[in-house]
C-alpha cells in the first residue's frame, strides 16, 4: 500500500496536464484568429499590387482549404479533454477509495471500477 502511495505521488497531475493542454489549445485559437486578420489585412494592402494579389488569393486558397475544419477539430479536442479531466477525477476518487481500509470506501470502490476502466482507457 505504501509503495502505491508512493507511486501515486510521483506520477504527474492529469488533470492539471490537462487543463495546461486545454489552455494551449485556446491559445493556438486566438493565434490562428491573428494570422486570418493579418493574412486579410495583406488581402486588402495587395490590392494596389496585382503579383501580391495573386500569391495571396492562392496563400488564402490554400489556407482555407486546409484549414478549414480547424475550429471544429479544437472544440472537439477541447470536449475530449474534459471528458478526460472528469474520468481523471473519477479515477482519483477510486484509488482514494481503494486506499481507504473503510466498508463504505470499499463499496465506492466498487462502484468507481467502471470510472477507474474509463481513466485507463484514456490513459
Amino acid at each position: 500500500m505504501f509503495m502505491r502511495r508512493f507511486r501515486m505521488n510521483r506520477e504527474p497531475n492529469q488533470t492539471e496536464v490537462l487543463l495546461r493542454q486545454m489552455s494551449d489549445m485556446d491559445k493556438f485559437a486566438e493565434r490562428v484568429s491573428e494570422l486570418c486578420a493579418q493574412v486579410a489585412e495583406l488581402t486588402e494592402d495587395a490590392a494596389r499590387d496585382p503579383e501580391a494579389q495573386a500569391r495571396l488569393a492562392k496563400l488564402q486558397q490554400t489556407w482555407d482549404s486546409s484549414n478549414s475544419a480547424v475550429p471544429e477539430q479544437i472544440e472537439q479536442i477541447q470536449a475530449h479533454m474534459q471528458r478526460a479531466v472528469a474520468y481523471s477525477e473519477e479515477y482519483t476518487k477510486a484509488m482514494r477509495a481503494e486506499s481507504d481500509p473503510s466498508d463504505a470506501a470499499n463499496q465506492r470502490q466498487r462502484s468507481d471500477k467502471v470510472a477507474y476502466k474509463k481513466a485507463r482507457q484514456l490513459a
